[in-house]
């Protein structure tokens, strides 16, 4: 992930350990699909409950999951970081004073 946006200059690293946050949300999801996949696993094979192929799986989860779903994570951080604090002055630089673009109709030249 880059360090600004390319289009108006925001730095998605507001604050220094700004994305522990979405390390919280990664681990988090990460739980609850093992939880899931323990549960689902046992309940489907239940009263003969095999250890390893439900171990094989659950490690699975634990390993892919964070990998697969971290750049979502940084992602969705950063938009819900804008929804409760939204952009000050100063801080998407291309996107003008105000940090608020103004609307261009279909017509105007660009």
């Amino acid at each position: 992930m880059p360090e600004h946006c390319p289009r108006c200059g925001f730095k998605f690293e507001r604050a220094p350990g700004h994305y522990v946050g979405a390390i919280g949300v990664s681990t988090v999801v990460t739980f609850g699909l093992i939880l899931t996949t323990l549960l689902v696993g046992v309940l489907v094979t239940y009263p003969d409950v095999p250890f390893f192929p439900i171990a094989g799986a659950t490690v699975a989860v634990a390993i892919v999951v964070p990998i697969a779903i971290h750049p979502t994570t940084r992602l969705s951080w950063v938009a819900l970081d804008l929804v409760l604090d939204p952009l000050r002055d100063g801080e998407a630089p291309g996107l003008g004073v105000s940090g608020v673009e103004p609307a261009k109709s279909p017509t105007q030249p660009s």
